[in-house]
């Protein structure tokens, strides 16, 4: 399988997914994407909302596992009150999931519920990442995050091939 190069602009056009997992290093857009469709009946689901302290970004590094936890339970909260009071909405799960492990069980609930999904991954490098990232995160944390995307990256493209997941990638530079 190979993934569909577009740009933010086309898929916010002709993006028809039910569920739409994002995947990059901070600063490479994700963020801006779900707020630019945020008017077309659309949820977000981060793990940056856990850390949200009085309008103000405060993340703790002990509290990040609470947070992608607030976010599973609320992506699956949206999915199961989506599907029990038979309304469509579009959910997007707004994390960097820069590997497997964190991409993986998204996906699967979504296939589970036969949601249409697709996995959108901006792609930057660590340097523009850094540069842009507004959440603080070192530069070591950045390379690393860039070795984790692109490690699992065939990996992804593999389980999407096999699950029927459209797997999009922008290049966000």
């Amino acid at each position: 399988m190979e993934p569909i190069k577009t740009t933010v602009e086309e898929l916010k056009k002709t993006l028809d997914a039910d569920v739409v997992v994002l995947r990059g290093l901070p600063g490479s857009g994700k963020s801006s994407f779900s707020k630019a469709i945020e008017n077309q009946k659309v949820i977000v689901c981060s793990a940056d909302y856990y850390h949200m302290v009085d309008n103000k970004y405060v993340w703790k590094k002990e509290n990040a596992g609470k947070a992608h936890s607030s976010c599973l339970f609320d992506f699956i909260s949206n999915i199961t009150g989506m599907i029990q009071n038979d309304f469509v909405l579009k959910i997007i799960v707004d994390n960097t999931n820069t590997t497997m492990s964190e991409i993986e069980t998204y996906l699967k609930i979504a296939t589970a519920y036969d949601l249409k999904t697709a996995v959108v991954c901006f792609n930057v490098s660590p340097e523009t990442s850094f540069k842009r990232n507004i959440h603080g995160v070192p530069v070591k944390t950045i390379a690393r995050m860039s070795e984790n995307l692109e490690k699992s990256r065939r990996h992804l493209l593999a389980c999407c091939k096999r699950l029927g997941i459209e797997y999009y990638e922008i290049d966000g530079e």
